[in-house]
């Protein structure tokens, strides 16, 4: 693509606010232009079972500017996020103008370079192959709305997670303590874990966060009381750039992955050594990274000589905040891991329980408790959840008494919840199996039949 990074390219972005960020950068050739959301809507037609677009009455303007500028323009890359909506807005641009693959990109920054590493890092993608992946979901989604119109697919998660078994390292004492394992423990949220005191200890390696961290962390520290405000403000913080330098401040707010790129932890490293020395960071046999084909990595802080002190004198207070909560994290995620005594120890499970004090006396169990940050994860992994949602997610789940969050964070089922706890285990089996199906070709009505019908055979009385 470097071939012909001179001529007049098109980059198509969701957000009106980013789109005016990355034009502040990007040199005369190139144009970045906003849909602000959907130009047109998607109609799932139930009698022929067909996904279909509606051009949207308030979007004629976006859409007239969108042709004008395809017919000026030689190269097009849609750049919107690489989840059924963003996939949508890159199906529709595909059937109106006839193409038989698009280009698409991501955006990992804002600011100086971003648009440089946008265009180095494409890949193409076949309008049929986008419309397949749609028309699976839309599918699964409707038969789902037959099948089960009392429970939303989200809301099967949670009884999934809350009903059988849930990951979590995260424990609590008889009196209120928080203690977290060295690994993840897979049990029953109603289980308790036997646990005897011990005299050894183990090494905490606090991992990158994700979106999920990140939108939690914020709740419980600023101590905001709307998981989507706090999704904002972390948007809201991407979207800001440096007023001397023009600079990116996070890497890209929507990830559900809690590792770095390689090159990621060598940029970090090399920054480090320039700001510090080489101690403390990081060993490479404790490193992680994310899969090449993964789109984002964790939310980070971008350059570690932009202090949360220089930031709080330039930016305002919500923001602020937010950026030296980040700060925090992405320090604590590429240094050495700290030693915390294991108070406990659990043959069981073969784990060790350690906090940052002391609980003061022993205990003999703990109560496993899920922190919303991996709920959201869990959600993510089973298919029901993207992290762009997840604020909105957490707020509308609360509203509804699905579930309920206290202040530590912790989730618990709420009252309305609970009817579906005794169909865990099959409601697990079905979100999996439906999960596996929607990147399959080929789904429809009658293949999806047996699947929920095998459901309801199962369902406990």
């Amino acid at each position: 693509m470097n071939s012909t990074i001179r001529e007049l390219t098109l980059v198509i972005v969701e957000s009106p606010v980013l789109a005016d960020r990355l034009m502040r950068s990007s040199p005369p050739h190139i144009t970045v232009f906003a849909t602000g959301g959907f130009l047109w809507s998607p109609q799932f037609d139930e009698q022929t079972q067909r996904l279909k677009r509606k051009a949207l009455p308030g979007k004629l303007e976006e859409r007239n500017e969108l042709r004008r500028l395809m017919r000026q323009m030689v190269r097009i890359v849609v750049a919107t996020d690489p989840d059924p909506a963003g996939d949508f807005i890159a199906w529709t641009i595909a059937r109106e103008f006839s193409l038989t693959r698009v280009e698409r990109g991501m955006i990992t920054s804002v600011g100086v370079g971003a648009i440089q590493t946008l265009l180095d890092t494409t890949w193409p993608q076949s309008a049929d192959q986008l419309f397949s992946g749609l028309q699976n979901r839309y599918t699964i989604q409707s038969a789902w709305n037959r099948a089960m119109p009392n429970l939303t697919m989200k809301e099967a998660g949670l009884a999934a997670l809350f009903g059988s078994t849930a990951e979590t390292n995260t424990f609590t004492t008889p009196d209120g303590k928080e203690l977290f394992s060295n690994n993840s423990v897979s049990i029953p949220l109603n289980k308790k874990a036997s646990v005897t005191p011990s005299n050894t200890s183990f090494w905490h390696q606090h991992q990158p966060i994700s979106t999920f961290d990140a939108v939690s962390a914020i709740v419980k520290k600023i101590q905001i009381n709307s998981y989507q405000d706090a999704q904002e403000r972390l948007r809201s913080l991407f979207e800001t750039v440096h007023s001397e330098t023009d600079a990116g401040l996070i890497s890209y707010p929507r990830s559900s992955e809690r590792a770095y790129y390689q090159s990621t932890w060598n940029n970090l490293q090399g920054q480090w050594i320039a700001e510090r020395s080489l101690n403390e960071f990081m060993p490479v046999a404790l490193r992680s990274q994310t899969a090449a084909k993964t789109a984002h990595e964790a939310v980070h802080a971008l350059q570690l000589g932009v202090t949360p002190s220089w930031v709080k004198r330039h930016l305002p207070t919500a923001i602020a905040d937010v950026y030296e909560l980040l700060y925090a994290a992405t320090v604590s995620s590429i240094t050495m891991p700290s030693q915390i005594p294991a108070l406990y120890s659990s043959e069981e499970f073969e784990v060790h329980f350690g906090s940052s004090v002391q609980t003061g006396h022993p205990h003999t169990h703990l109560t496993p408790v899920l922190p919303a940050a991996d709920l959201g994860f869990q959600l993510c992994r089973l298919g029901v959840l993207r992290p762009s949602g997840f604020g909105a997610f957490l707020d509308g789940a609360i509203h509804r008494k699905k579930i309920s969050i206290n202040s530590s964070g912790h989730v618990r089922p709420g009252p309305l919840l609970e009817p579906y706890l005794h169909q865990a285990e099959n409601l697990r089996n079905l979100l999996e199996t439906l999960r596996d199906l929607a990147d399959e070709p080929g789904v429809t009505a009658e293949t999806l039949e047996p699947v929920f019908t095998s459901f309801t055979s199962r369902k406990p009385n």
